[in-house]
Protein backbone atom coordinates (compact mmCIF):
# COMPACT_ATOMS: atom_id res chain seq x y z
CA UNK A 1 0.00 0.00 0.00
CA UNK A 2 1.21 3.50 -0.87
CA UNK A 3 0.85 6.82 0.88
CA UNK A 4 1.01 10.21 -0.84
CA UNK A 5 2.84 13.22 0.55
CA UNK A 6 3.21 16.82 -0.59
CA UNK A 7 5.98 19.19 0.34
CA UNK A 8 6.09 22.81 -0.80
CA UNK A 9 8.65 25.55 -1.12
CA UNK A 10 8.18 29.24 -1.75
CA UNK A 11 10.35 30.91 -4.35
CA UNK A 12 10.56 34.50 -5.46
CA UNK A 13 8.44 35.00 -8.58
CA UNK A 14 11.43 36.51 -10.36
CA UNK A 15 13.40 33.28 -9.94
CA UNK A 16 13.35 30.38 -12.38
CA UNK A 17 10.28 28.49 -11.14
CA UNK A 18 10.82 25.64 -13.61
CA UNK A 19 14.30 25.15 -12.12
CA UNK A 20 12.74 24.83 -8.66
CA UNK A 21 10.40 22.16 -10.03
CA UNK A 22 13.32 20.27 -11.58
CA UNK A 23 15.31 20.46 -8.34
CA UNK A 24 12.39 19.07 -6.31
CA UNK A 25 11.99 16.20 -8.77
CA UNK A 26 15.70 15.44 -8.57
CA UNK A 27 15.51 15.32 -4.77
CA UNK A 28 12.62 12.84 -5.03
CA UNK A 29 14.52 10.67 -7.53
CA UNK A 30 17.49 10.42 -5.17
CA UNK A 31 15.48 9.29 -2.13
CA UNK A 32 15.46 5.51 -2.03
CA UNK A 33 12.07 5.30 -0.29
CA UNK A 34 10.24 7.47 -2.81
CA UNK A 35 8.28 5.29 -5.23
CA UNK A 36 8.87 6.11 -8.90
CA UNK A 37 5.59 4.55 -10.09
CA UNK A 38 3.48 6.61 -9.84
CA UNK A 39 6.16 9.19 -10.57
CA UNK A 40 6.75 12.23 -8.38
CA UNK A 41 5.26 15.47 -9.75
CA UNK A 42 6.24 19.08 -9.20
CA UNK A 43 3.85 21.91 -9.96
CA UNK A 44 2.99 25.51 -9.15
CA UNK A 45 0.40 25.32 -6.40
CA UNK A 46 0.04 29.08 -5.88
CA UNK A 47 1.28 32.13 -7.74
CA UNK A 48 1.26 35.80 -6.83
CA UNK A 49 3.06 38.84 -8.14
CA UNK A 50 5.89 38.35 -5.67
CA UNK A 51 6.22 34.61 -5.08
CA UNK A 52 5.31 31.11 -6.19
CA UNK A 53 4.52 28.10 -4.06
CA UNK A 54 5.98 25.05 -5.78
CA UNK A 55 4.75 21.67 -4.55
CA UNK A 56 6.33 18.25 -4.91
CA UNK A 57 3.87 15.36 -4.73
CA UNK A 58 5.35 11.92 -4.21
CA UNK A 59 4.41 8.44 -3.01
CA UNK A 60 6.05 6.09 -0.54
CA UNK A 61 5.23 2.66 0.82
CA UNK A 62 3.16 3.09 3.98
CA UNK A 63 5.74 1.48 6.33
CA UNK A 64 8.42 3.85 4.97
CA UNK A 65 6.33 7.02 5.22
CA UNK A 66 7.81 8.53 8.39
CA UNK A 67 11.47 7.95 7.50
CA UNK A 68 10.95 8.99 3.87
CA UNK A 69 9.13 12.15 4.92
CA UNK A 70 11.90 13.12 7.33
CA UNK A 71 14.55 12.50 4.68
CA UNK A 72 12.64 14.49 2.06
CA UNK A 73 12.11 17.43 4.41
CA UNK A 74 15.80 17.52 5.25
CA UNK A 75 16.85 17.32 1.60
CA UNK A 76 14.44 20.06 0.56
CA UNK A 77 15.51 22.24 3.50
CA UNK A 78 19.18 21.77 2.65
CA UNK A 79 18.57 22.74 -0.98
CA UNK A 80 16.08 25.61 -0.64
CA UNK A 81 16.62 26.93 2.90
CA UNK A 82 20.25 26.21 3.76
CA UNK A 83 20.53 29.06 6.28
CA UNK A 84 17.33 28.29 8.19
CA UNK A 85 16.79 25.87 11.05
CA UNK A 86 13.04 25.39 10.41
CA UNK A 87 11.63 22.80 8.03
CA UNK A 88 9.72 23.76 4.87
CA UNK A 89 5.93 24.01 4.90
CA UNK A 90 3.79 21.00 4.12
Amino acid sequence: KLRRHDISVTVDATQDIAAAERQLLEIARRQRNVVQDPPPKAFIAELSASEAKVTLRYWVKTPDWASATRAMRQSVKDRFYPQQAAEPAE
